[in-house]
């Protein structure tokens, strides 16, 4: 393969700015920063804790009380409807059906446990 190009390296500069900023006067600086839109705190302040899972617990609280309180609020309104789920009987668990296998007779002696086998194989399929 042959090549076209130098075996020599190029030496290539960094390209040079156009523009060299200029300094900002007072006044230019002032409308600039009335012109940028202002930023408000609205979230509190986040207090210290001595660790971090006293954090996670005092959310959790938090939420607790609130899933308790809409739980509250929704039955007083239940209430104030007229019906307070009195149709409704309680839920019970559902009992499991256990399923019996009927028990298998241990074969008494060789052949005829040889025989179930084979039979076991051949119906099974």
């Amino acid at each position: 393969m042959t090549s076209t190009a130098s075996p020599h390296w190029e030496v290539v500069g960094k390209g040079k700015k156009s523009k060299i900023p200029t300094p900002v006067s007072r006044g230019e600086r002032k409308k600039l920063v009335d012109g940028m839109p202002k930023v408000e705190h609205y979230a509190p302040a986040l207090q210290e804790s001595s660790t971090l899972f006293n954090v996670f617990l005092e959310k959790e609280r938090k939420q607790q009380q609130a899933n308790a309180q809409a739980r509250a609020e929704s039955k007083d309104s239940s209430k104030t409807n007229g019906h307070a789920n009195a149709s409704k009987k309680p839920a019970q668990p559902k009992k499991k059906v256990q399923k019996t296998e009927p028990e298998k007779k241990k074969p008494t002696d060789f052949l005829s446990a040889v025989a179930e086998v084979l039979y076991f194989l051949k119906y099974d399929k």
